[in-house]
Order: C-alpha cells, then sequence, then structure tokens
C-alpha cells in the first residue's frame, strides 16, 4: 500500500469528503447560474434592472482590458445566456462525477474510481490552459492556490482508489493455494 496524502484519516475518508465537498459546491453554483437566468431574463423586462446590467457592463468596457469590445446590448446578454448554459452544465457534470465518486467509494467499485479518475484528471489537464489566462492577468496566488487544491485533491482520490483496489483483490485472492496433483 502506497503512502497515505491525508495525514489523520484514510484515503477514502478524504475523497469521501472531496465528493461532499463537490456536490455541495456544485448544488450552490447552479443554484447561482439559476438565479443569473432570473436576474437576466427580469432584466428584459424590468427596465431598472436591465439599466443595473448596463452599467455594469459599461464599467467592463471601460477597463483599458475590454476597451476594444465592440458589441451592442443584445449581443452582450447572449453572451452572457451562453455562458451560463456552460456553468450550468459544467456544474451538472461536476455533480454528476461527485456522486459517481461517493458510489465508487461506498461500494468499492473500483470501475467507477477509475472512470472519475480518468475524467477527473482530464478536466484537470484541460482546466490548465485557463490557468495560463489566469497567470497572464496576474492572479498568481489564487491560481496556484486553486490548482494546487485541485492535484492534491486528484492524488487524494488516486490513492483512495489504490486502497480499494487493494482492498477488492485481498478478497478474491484465496488465503490457501491449492496445487494441481
Amino acid at each position: 500500500m502506497p503512502s497515505n496524502p491525508c495525514c489523520c484519516m484514510s484515503s477514502r475518508t478524504g475523497a469521501t469528503i472531496i465528493g461532499i465537498l463537490d456536490i455541495i459546491i456544485s448544488a450552490i453554483f447552479i443554484i447561482c447560474v439559476l438565479l443569473s437566468f432570473l436576474a437576466i431574463s427580469s432584466s428584459q423586462s424590468y427596465p431598472a434592472v436591465k439599466e443595473q446590467l448596463m452599467e455594469r457592463i459599461n464599467e467592463l468596457k471601460g477597463d483599458p482590458m475590454y476597451q476594444d469590445l465592440q458589441m451592442d446590448d443584445d449581443t452582450i446578454i447572449i453572451v452572457l445566456y451562453v455562458i451560463l448554459i456552460c456553468g450550468l452544465v459544467g456544474s451538472i457534470v461536476g455533480l454528476f462525477l461527485a456522486s459517481i465518486l461517493i458510489h465508487g467509494i461506498r461500494t468499492e467499485n473500483t470501475q467507477l474510481l477509475k472512470f472519475h479518475l480518468i475524467i477527473y484528471a482530464t478536466l484537470f489537464c484541460i482546466s490548465l490552459v485557463g490557468a495560463i489566462g489566469y497567470l497572464a492577468m496576474g492572479e498568481f496566488l489564487s491560481t496556484f492556490i486553486i490548482y494546487g487544491l485541485s492535484f492534491y485533491f486528484l492524488m487524494v482520490i488516486y490513492y483512495a482508489y489504490l486502497e480499494v483496489r487493494d482492498k477488492v483483490s485481498q478478497r478474491q485472492t484465496p488465503l490457501v493455494k491449492y496445487e494441481v496433483a
């Protein structure tokens, strides 16, 4: 058995806690996205809300990074809808993956844990491309904390997979080996 990255608990317990945190964060994000949908759709029917939204967008246009932004208000709202839909899909996928992680640990199903690891590692590697953008904007500390924590979570889940795999293989290996005469 390899060393345990969790200092005061088993890797399985640590991975279960990670799964529960993922479910909570995904649920909160789904609620925020749905509330944002409501805010944007109400901005279409309530001029005061639309005015506030447009003020925020104009503040962004005043930022030197966005001053060349040449879009009308309807295009910006469509872009916001697309971003929110992507966020909703991502948080639903996160909820699904967290459920797979918890179920895989609870039932000691190595195939589910392997599936979760492959998807999580792939998404982690893809998101590293986004980290380059954050680093270019000067977000050094938050980028290193977020990606360091994500890498640590990936390692905890990997060691939980190894722990479950070893436990399952010990159960399947007979204690007495029979020889054929």
